[in-house]
């Protein structure tokens, strides 16, 4: 089911008055909508992320049991912050829905082994990433250059031989400006360590 059809599903059954709730939680793909006097079923463009099973997505998920949600261009959406924000989005950045174009978001959910991906394997993510070159290659390529606690990491510097493990994006994308405001221009850089020497 596409976003849009999604959002006009969910206008059909809002009417006026009765504001559309999250009734219950199926999977990463199929949500329940209840108006107060219908119910249905809006599906999610994507694939669930299962490699942990699905109850512990359940239970990740029954904080959204309840909630008001409102169509929105980008699809279902609840409110966070005064913001509606996409249950899609939120279900990709947590790691429990992968979608058919990897965004940022999903890509960085997959590396940091959010949900879902908690339990994958250390190859599941070349996997999911993989276009032109077999995952198993990938693979023991980055296991070689960025291997954290038995899993190829992202978020890795490799400066004068010395290697430092971060555990955000952002977090390795402070350090490489320090390095580069501070004048070091050659380090290896991310789950390949790909040399940046200018």
């Amino acid at each position: 089911m596409t976003k849009t059809w999604a959002a006009a599903c969910l206008s059909m059954i809002a009417f006026g008055a009765h504001a559309a709730t999250i009734d219950s939680i199926i999977s990463p793909t199929r949500i329940v909508v209840d108006d107060g006097t219908k119910r249905a079923i809006v599906e999610l463009p994507g694939e669930p992320v299962y490699a942990c099973g699905l109850k512990p997505f359940l239970a990740w998920a029954n904080r959204f049991e309840g909630q008001t949600v409102e169509g929105t261009a980008s699809g279902v959406a609840i409110n966070i912050d005064g913001s509606p924000v996409s249950v899609e989005s939120l279900f990709v950045k947590a790691g429990w829905l992968r979608p058919a174009a990897l965004s940022d978001d999903a890509q960085t959910s997959i590396t940091e082994r959010r949900g879902g991906w908690a339990c994958a394997s250390a190859q599941a993510p070349f996997d999911a990433m993989h276009t032109s070159v077999d995952p198993k290659i990938l693979a023991g390529i980055a296991l070689n250059e960025s291997a954290y606690n038995g899993r190829a990491w992202p978020w890795t510097l490799n400066v004068a031989g010395r290697g430092f493990f971060f555990r955000t994006r952002e977090d390795a994308y402070r350090a490489v400006r320090y390095l580069i405001s501070n004048g070091r221009s050659n380090f290896d850089v991310g789950i390949m360590q790909i040399n940046r020497n200018l």
